[in-house]
């Protein structure tokens, strides 16, 4: 699923359609969903979660202007972006500017993937379209090895063979992958096996369909 959070929701529709078309013409169904900024930066990582969000667009300017209707927000996509971080590590994202320059943006490198400049997008989108699909493969392959460890873990759990190590490792890898536990350590097998299913449905038919693509 590929998410974009812009304030202006013209220039949002014009993104998503953008990639839809790109998308389409590939035969590789990705979802695309649209959003403007929340009141609270806190309320994105819902979304994020809600949604399946494996790519991430940001519009820098945020706090540009608002549509009638939506609310304004106080702070720009870079801000956004140090709050993701915190729950979201590897998560593919990209941040869209006009000026890629900007000191805010140049200061927080590090926080995002790439900055693209709007018009490069506008002018290139199928070529930016492709890097979204590369970086979802990548994203993928790293949380199939996760989500393998994880249920590995939880079998030991569910068996009563987990040491402290595992039961450690376990809590690590439930708070990265935003998955719930309990207080008690206890785990059912079929629980997390639901958990794991769940987790990994929609990166294998992704993968499945960017592979297909790469063979053409």
């Amino acid at each position: 699923m590929i998410g974009i959070i812009d304030d202006r929701k013209k220039i949002r529709l014009m993104i998503k359609e953008r990639i839809e078309l790109t998308l389409e013409s590939i035969e590789v169904k990705l979802p695309v969903v649209d959003t403007p900024p929340f009141q609270h930066k806190e309320k994105c990582v819902d979304w994020i979660n809600k949604n399946g969000i494996t790519i991430l667009l940001v519009d820098e300017k945020l706090k540009e202007q608002s549509e009638v209707g939506e609310i304004s927000v106080k702070y720009n996509g870079h801000e956004l972006v140090s709050i993701i971080r915190k729950s979201f590590k590897e998560l593919p994202v990209y941040i869209v500017a006009t000026i890629i320059d900007d000191k805010n943006l140049t200061d927080n490198l590090g926080e995002y993937d790439s900055v693209i400049k709007r018009g490069d997008f506008e002018k290139n989108s199928e070529q930016f379209v492709l890097r979204f699909i590369r970086s979802a493969q990548r994203y993928r392959e790293l949380h199939e090895k996760e989500l393998l460890t994880l249920s590995e873990l939880s079998e030991l759990v569910a068996t009563n063979s987990a040491k402290k190590k595992d039961y450690d490792k376990l809590r690590s890898l439930q708070t990265k992958l935003n998955l719930p536990y309990n207080t008690e350590l206890i785990y059912s097998k079929q629980t997390w096996l639901n958990e794991f299913n769940n987790k990994t449905k929609e990166l294998e038919r992704l993968a499945e369909e960017i592979k297909v693509y790469l063979e053409k």
